[in-house]
């Protein structure tokens, strides 16, 4: 069977993916030094040959929902399946040796669909919402709707398990600008016209 192949996302500010670096690791094997590094401005058109499939990078949106009390809060939530990117670790690294990055599934050109709805289904995520996110990120919030929905942390493989990673490039989830409102004098003008 021929390698999965899938084209990377650039480093421009534009189109960044999430991208995993290593800060520390207890042993570097000879076959990390050995990798191929791409050339720092490579054509987005190209596709590039994938060592391993990674769990999934959760995007999240946040909506204004108004309470019945008339009050307006923020709540997270998590983006459909299509929307989520998966992890790609490729055999030829990034520019800055970074070699794994979330990359979103309509890059996945040369990668089975029935590879990424396998990834979909176990919903293995990394990384899952902790204190690392910040006080403020609303990181339990999100870690309970993962609990809710079945979303469990992806463990790498052995070799991978030793070595400490940073997100690079996080994306941040947006807020959506209409307010969804229950207050029935809206509905009424809204079917009046």
């Amino acid at each position: 069977m021929a390698p999965s192949k899938a084209k990377k996302t650039s480093n421009k500010k534009s189109t960044k993916a999430a991208r995993r670096a290593v800060l520390a690791s207890k042993s570097t094997s000879s076959t990390e030094k050995d990798v191929k590094i791409a050339p720092k401005d490579f054509d987005e058109n190209s596709e590039w040959e994938i060592e391993e499939f990674g769990g999934l990078y959760l995007c999240w949106g946040k909506k204004k929902t108004r309470k019945p009390d008339g009050s307006i809060v923020k709540e997270f939530y998590l983006k459909t399946d299509n929307d989520h990117r998966v992890w790609i670790k490729w055999t030829v690294a990034f520019s800055d040796k970074i070699r794994w990055s979330a990359e979103k599934q309509d890059h996945l050109v040369g990668v089975s669909k029935d590879t990424v709805k396998k990834i979909i289904r176990d919903k293995k995520a990394w990384p899952l919402p902790s204190t690392n996110d910040g006080i403020d990120s609303g990181w339990k919030e999100r870690r309970a709707i993962c609990s809710k929905v079945g979303i469990t942390e992806w463990v790498a493989t052995t070799s991978e398990r030793n070595k400490k990673y940073k997100i690079v490039n996080a994306e941040l989830p947006v807020t959506q600008s209409e307010i969804e409102d229950t207050d029935e004098e809206t509905d009424e003008e809204d079917s009046s016209n």
